[in-house]
């Protein structure tokens, strides 16, 4: 059990340590994410790096869903939406993903647990243009 153990940790330290890297890097885009909920402050921060394509979703003000529910990060490219992950533990560390393109919008909706294959469009919670 103790080979295990240090196997996680040294996942862990691993994504942790690439998070990181993403995160300061100085070629990030960060994308401020603005409730489409009226009446809600939802909000969201992603960082999208053009040069290596890694997005992370690294802040959110999100209301708890139930268990039959999941967030989902969507990058809207060339017009077309392109899931970037799921946002399954509000509590836990954030998402890095990769992406092929440009995206013109990140959102995330409301899904049923494990994702869609397509945005619930009336279940957007938040969405923010990339300004480069």
């Amino acid at each position: 059990r103790a080979n295990e153990d240090n196997e996680e940790l040294k996942t862990l330290i691993e994504g942790q340590k690439a998070l990181l890297a993403h995160l300061n890097a100085p070629a990030g885009l960060n994308v401020e994410l603005q409730s489409t909920v009226e009446g809600k402050s939802f909000a969201a921060t992603v960082k999208w790096n053009p040069e290596t394509q890694n997005i992370s979703l690294y802040q959110w003000q999100l209301d708890e869903l139930t268990s039959e529910q999941v967030y989902q990060l969507w990058a809207i490219i060339d017009g077309k939406p392109v899931s970037a992950g799921l946002l399954t533990d509000l509590a836990s560390s954030p998402v890095l993903s990769k992406i092929n393109g440009k995206p013109a919008t990140f959102a995330i909706t409301i899904e049923p647990t494990g994702g869609s294959e397509a945005p619930t469009l009336d279940q957007m919670v938040v969405a923010g243009n990339v300004v480069a």
